[in-house]
């Protein structure tokens, strides 16, 4: 191979290797309020995910506990999204939002000592209250949100 060749190559190979990652995660370029939806959704698709874990009636081993620990903690990190989420929805909206977040915040603190002791029944006994509170919370959603689609659509 000619030196020039050579050097063609070596240099279009340094470039690519500088050039950065073409996949990147999604949720990195989306816009403030969109990014946080978007955890806010994918907290709620993972604690659905649950569901059948804690219906199986199997004991759980040690680190699928700490795991329910992590998820816990997790979406305990979310509500924060979903506070920024509200921010801008009329006052009653907003007060009934930040009264599911409030009381999301106490029961999944609520859950870890279950979690921590490895009490199935308790733990069990909760997840709905996290679920339906997740869905009160969408139905907030969708209530502040009628105004934002254009009729025509």
């Amino acid at each position: 191979m000619p030196r020039r060749e050579a050097l063609l190559v070596l240099c279009a190979s340094v470039t690519s290797a500088l050039l950065p990652s073409t996949q990147v995660k999604s949720e990195q370029y989306l816009p403030a309020g969109a990014a946080q939806f978007s955890r806010v959704l994918a907290a709620q698709k993972q604690w659905g995910s649950l569901k059948p874990v804690l219906q199986s009636g199997r004991t759980l081993d040690d680190s699928e506990w700490e795991n329910l620990r992590t998820i816990l903690r997790a979406i305990y990190q979310v509500s924060s999204d979903m506070e920024y989420i509200a921010k801008p929805w009329a006052a009653d909206l907003k007060s009934s939002a930040t009264q599911d977040i409030q009381k999301l915040r106490r029961t999944l603190k609520d859950m870890d000592q279950p979690a921590k002791q490895r009490q199935l029944e308790e733990f069990s006994n909760k997840y709905q209250e996290v679920q339906d509170l997740f869905e009160s919370f969408f139905k907030t959603f969708s209530q502040a949100s009628v105004g934002d689609v254009p009729d025509e659509l």
